[in-house]
């Protein structure tokens, strides 16, 4: 049923998340990343630093799973990597927020 806006709506939603963790955890501005940014060419990562960024993403928005990492070396071949495994967190005004922040500290505890 995903329409282009949709999937538009949804490439946007994930540059957003990655930006802000590329920005938190390694400094970067996020002015300067965009989906075309290489991480070692443009932003200065080494694959150690894309490896904590799968790692970071993948804590942070439990809902998001990485495959093929192997090939990932830009923002936009991290996005085309990345799979939502719960459907319900794709559409974030139907997730009712006391749920939210339930289900993610019930997912923090070891």
């Amino acid at each position: 049923m995903g329409s282009g806006v949709d999937e538009g709506k949804r490439q946007a939603d994930l540059l957003n998340k990655i930006q802000t963790v590329l920005a938190a955890h390694f400094g970067l501005d996020v002015e300067y990343i965009t989906s075309d940014s290489h991480f070692a060419n443009d932003l200065g990562l080494d694959w150690f630093d894309t490896i904590q960024l799968t790692i970071l993403v993948e804590e942070q928005f439990p809902n998001l799973e990485i495959v093929e990492r192997e090939q990932i070396a830009s923002v936009a071949d991290f996005i085309r990597q990345i799979r939502i495994v719960d459907n319900e967190w794709a559409v974030p005004e139907e997730v009712d927020l006391r749920d939210a922040v339930t289900g993610l500290q019930e997912n923090e505890r070891v």
